[in-house]
């Protein structure tokens, strides 16, 4: 029985909805923070939370003692930014940070390890992602995050740690970035701007972040054997069918435009086996994700 877990990255989009989850049902947690993140007051107020502040460059310096955990998730992630995403050096230095994690997992005692791997370790896939699709990735993002699981993995391996790695896909809500394109064209649309979509035709699958940190915070109550999973709605639409989603929901005015129909790639995920093995499956559809982000939105301009 899961008792305390330790969340990385817990101020992050996922890592709040995670957070929540596991005080809702009376687990305590560890959330290991960066001294100058300025989301810690996102956190919940909680007796059953301790904020411990680190940053991931130096979790191999955190004093264990008297702090135990049962099960670790590493979701803190250095240079996540789009130009961050690009560059080697940066990217390399994840690999070492989710060793120490590991290190760090171990010493608390943790019996499982629960990364947080990427759509971007499969590149370029014109066909459904599923359980036989091999990774591929092409960015120094998605080839860190691959490169960081399968390290972490023999690391686990060795220490007898059960090892988890969930590769998530395009998750969106009230707490992600200004720079994505869900963020970008809620905002534009409330504002009555032009929006303009690059490749509308190009199936994607969108994960609301609140069913992303409930399959987290299921895979550490459920999954007792290593594994991999796609972390996913399960369902693909065009951009373009988001997109006018949003405008209805809005009731914009924007004008909406499409530089290209060309297909290239996109994102069909098969999250089959996921949901079976942790007995759920996304509640939150994208027309209530996006009337809640409309909702937060509105709610901040007062």
């Amino acid at each position: 029985m899961t008792k305390t877990v330790c969340i990385t990255g817990a101020t992050g989009m996922i890592g709040l909805s995670l957070t929540k989850d596991c005080i809702s049902n009376g687990i305590d947690v560890i959330a290991i923070v960066r001294n100058s993140s300025v989301k810690t007051n996102s956190l919940p107020e909680s007796p059953r939370l301790k904020i411990l502040f680190s940053d991931i460059s130096e979790l191999d310096a955190i004093d264990t003692k008297n702090m135990k955990a049962d099960v670790f998730y590493h979701l803190a992630w250095a240079g996540t930014s789009k130009r961050d995403r690009f560059d080697n050096i940066v990217q390399a230095s994840n690999i070492q940070y989710t060793l120490k994690a590991v290190k760090l997992a171990s010493e608390m005692g943790c019996k499982k390890f629960i990364g947080a791997g990427s759509q971007a370790e499969y590149g370029y896939v014109q066909d459904i992602i599923d359980s036989r699709t091999i990774p591929n990735p092409v960015t120094p993002y998605g080839i860190a995050k691959m490169a960081s699981g399968m390290m972490s993995r023999n690391m686990c391996d060795t220490l007898g740690i059960v090892h988890i790695w969930p590769r998530i896909f395009s998750v969106y809500g009230p707490m992600d970035k200004d720079s994505t394109m869900i963020s970008q064209v809620v905002n534009k649309a409330l504002m009555n701007e032009e929006i303009v979509i690059d490749h509308g035709s190009r199936p994607w699958d969108y994960l609301y972040e609140s069913d992303a940190g409930r399959m987290l915070y299921l895979m550490g109550q459920t999954v007792e054997s290593s594994r991999s999973y796609r972390v996913a709605f399960g369902e693909s639409r065009p951009l373009r069918e988001y997109v006018s989603q949003i405008i209805a929901e809005t009731g914009s005015s924007s004008k909406i435009s499409f530089e290209s129909n060309d297909l290239q790639y996109g994102l069909n995920v098969d999250a089959q086996d996921l949901f079976e093995d942790i007995g759920y499956r996304p509640q939150i559809s994208f027309k209530e994700g996006i009337q809640r982000i409309i909702a937060s939105r509105r709610m901040f301009d007062e």
